[in-house]
């Protein structure tokens, strides 16, 4: 099992532990309606055994759509969204660092950095490409990598962030960032539409770096 530096729960599979056990903690609180405290799915050893830990986030998302019901209660969309958000932050953590159980590779860092470089042409920004689109920024300064925009240039795009910050956002406002350089992870979950309609983002953005003192 990789190690996972300078974080409480240290491995890949205490990681997901979390996840496993908020999935089966939301499946509960679905079909009894009783919010259940948090128990820890698997014991020390079974988080260093990658199939024990593959097998119980299958049967964990298995048991959530097993008893989400067809329409959902002001109640359950919170429970519904704050599961979410619990496992998005810990996707989010493990994308800063080597994903890998057992040897069996998931995404490793090399990979990872291959995929947040700026795959553009000739290295450039998406307002080299030309191309008028929608986006919550300027397009000066993105680069684009396999499947999110790279911070290439904070003072062209008009962003406070570092070189190499990948991230998206969705139509609704939600977004997520990670900063390699600061060993930061943000995910934001909201439902704001349009997006366009003010630049909460943007916002979001000026404050958690401004929250960052050392």
């Amino acid at each position: 099992m990789k190690k996972l530096p300078n974080i409480r729960s240290n491995t890949v599979g205490s990681q997901l532990q979390c996840v496993i056990g908020v999935r089966e903690m939301c499946a509960t609180t679905m079909e009894t309606g009783q919010r259940p405290g948090f128990h820890p799915p698997l014991t020390k050893e079974q988080t260093s055994d990658a199939e024990v830990v593959k097998e119980k986030l299958a049967a964990g998302a298995e048991l959530v759509r097993s008893t989400l019901p067809d329409e959902l209660t002001d109640e359950q969309e919170d429970l519904a969204l704050g599961s979410l958000e619990h496992e998005s932050g810990h996707t989010g953590q493990l994308l800063r660092y080597l994903f890998a159980l057992d040897g069996e590779r998931v995404i490793g860092t090399r990979t990872l950095g291959f995929m947040t470089m700026n795959h553009l042409p000739n290295d450039g920004d998406l307002a080299s490409m030309r191309q008028l689109c929608f986006g919550e920024t300027t397009m000066d300064g993105i680069g684009f990598g396999l499947g999110f925009p790279v911070l290439l240039d904070p003072t062209q795009a008009q962003l406070l962030g570092i070189p190499g910050e990948f991230y998206w956002g969705g139509a609704a406002s939600t977004a997520f960032c990670v900063s390699p350089a600061e060993d930061l992870t943000v995910v934001f979950l909201t439902q704001f539409r349009p997006s366009s309609s003010y630049p909460i983002r943007r916002e979001l953005r000026i404050a958690t770096y401004q929250a960052i003192t050392d």
